[in-house]
């Protein structure tokens, strides 16, 4: 194996993106979920990457832990790159990254690409 190449460790990989708007803060949607100033409530606007099971969760409200490297306040829009973290009456998720949606290509080509979210999520694991 080359020097410069490294296994990617697949703990570190979100298995569910998605673009969701900030609801409620220090809040959970299960009363399972340890409330800190890290969980919030957000309102899933469009599942980008995802597996089978929770591919279909667009319009739904679910919990997120956020990964402390960003700030949300209620209405914001976000990215979420996250885990899947306690399931039940509803699911909550660990983000590993969020970032606040703006008008860069970037995010414009994430969120104009369409298609199936379990496919997306299979193309950038083989990748």
């Amino acid at each position: 194996m080359p020097a410069n190449s490294r296994k990617t460790d697949p703990s570190s990989q979100p298995t569910f993106v998605f673009k969701g708007t900030v609801q409620e803060l220090k809040s959970a949607t299960m009363k399972e979920v340890p409330i800190s100033a890290r969980t919030i409530v957000v309102s899933v606007d469009q599942v980008l990457e995802a597996p089978k099971n929770l591919a279909k969760l667009g319009g739904h409200r679910i919990t997120v832990q956020l990964s402390g490297k960003q700030k949300a306040r209620v209405g914001q829009e976000m990215i979420f790159y996250t885990q899947g973290w306690m399931f039940g009456h509803s699911i909550a998720v660990q983000s590993l990254n969020e970032e606040p949606i703006m008008q860069s290509k970037a995010h414009a080509a994430l969120l104009s690409r369409g298609g199936d979210p379990v496919a997306h999520r299979r193309s950038r694991e083989v990748r």
